[in-house]
């Protein structure tokens, strides 16, 4: 396989996020969505490194302009994606001209269908709308720890029951699913019981974590609805003796893929959490994340922005190719699966 084939295919494997309520050539990451046949881009509200409101999100008919015009630099049509939760956890807000709707705790408390399929429907027309075609939602996390912050007292978990999860997930997907917008269940073995949260760093889950964390993922896996799965950065001894599960082979291949038989997108958490870079390079990130088993490197540029942080990935990947430490056949695997789900939601032919 040539090199420039190679490269094409790993700059589909990356997702970034960038500045900006405009496109321009002059930001060199939307330049560069063409230059390096990027895959996909996040959309962000708030910037947290510089406490800024004005990252991408303005108003409805901002947004729209906004995903048009970078579509627009494309060789490959790109992933537009965005954590769209329901309630708090939501990146279009009622500020913006977005309606409001319930969080995943509000559903799974007031446990009606006909509520939750309403408010999913609302946020998959919202975001079908804006020209946004993938979800980083439902979130699958059990409500197993009631004092954890990121997830539970967030209200991002339904429950801590797994059939109450997947019946509503089932529900949300199925309302994205309408609409030609994917969806991404996260985080992947679950994140409910952790007590730290790994925005900030090391998380261990190895005392707190409960087989029926799994359930959840498996049984959506197995009733065929799922387009991705986001991996969490926790850690399991009981799994890995070395590794958080977004960098671990034993966790992503050998069971999300071989025992529940995963076949989709797996997309890491964001790469630049320091539940990850208080502990790996970037560069070793990267490439852990891919030998693991993960197609899509997720980079928000959130945290810690950095304009050429696309670029170092798909350079450490394409070197670890060139090196034997990754195959050209597991960058093709990757880049099948891409090109299966952008033509399931008809982004491409």
């Amino acid at each position: 396989m040539s090199s420039e084939k190679i490269k094409f295919m790993i700059g589909q494997m990356i997702m970034v996020g960038f500045r900006g309520l405009n496109a321009t050539k002059n930001n060199d990451i939307i330049r560069d969505i063409y230059d390096l046949n990027m895959g996909g881009l996040i959309l962000f509200d708030y910037d947290l490194e510089t406490n800024s409101c004005s990252r991408n999100i303005k108003t409805k008919d901002q947004v729209k302009r906004l995903v048009k015009a970078v579509n627009s630099f494309a060789r490959t049509p790109l992933f537009i994606t965005i954590d769209q939760e329901g309630g708090d956890t939501v990146r279009l807000k009622p500020e913006h001209g977005y309606k409001k709707t319930y969080n995943a705790a509000d559903i799974g408390r007031l446990n009606d269908p006909h509520i939750a399929r309403a408010s999913a429907r609302t946020i998959a027309m919202q975001l079908a709308e804006s020209g946004i075609n993938v979800n980083f939602a439902p979130v699958v996390d059990l409500s197993v720890n009631n004092e954890n912050k990121v997830i539970v007292k967030s209200g991002r978990s339904i429950s801590d029951n797994p059939d109450k999860v997947i019946r509503y997930a089932k529900t949300f997907i199925h309302e994205h699913s309408k609409m030609s917008i994917a969806t991404c269940i996260k985080h992947f073995m679950g994140h409910g019981s952790s007590t730290d949260d790994s925005h900030k760093g090391f998380v261990d889950v190895t005392e707190s974590y409960v087989e029926d964390e799994k359930v959840p993922f498996y049984s959506l896996i197995q009733k065929g609805v799922v387009d991705m799965v986001m991996t969490a950065h926790v850690f399991n001894r009981h799994y890995d003796t070395t590794y958080p599960f977004t960098l671990s082979e034993n966790v992503i291949t050998g069971i999300l893929r071989n025992e529940m038989g995963f076949n989709g997108i797996v997309i890491s958490d964001d790469i630049q959490m320091k539940a990850i870079t208080s502990n790996y390079s970037f560069k070793e990130s990267v490439i852990k994340a891919v030998k693991a088993g993960v197609d899509i490197v997720l980079i928000g540029n959130n945290l810690t922005y950095d304009q050429s942080a696309h670029k170092k990935a798909i350079s450490s990947i394409y070197e670890s190719v060139k090196s034997g430490i990754l195959t050209e056949e597991r960058i093709k695997a990757s880049f099948d699966r891409i090109m299966e789900l952008k033509k399931k939601i008809g982004i491409c032919l």
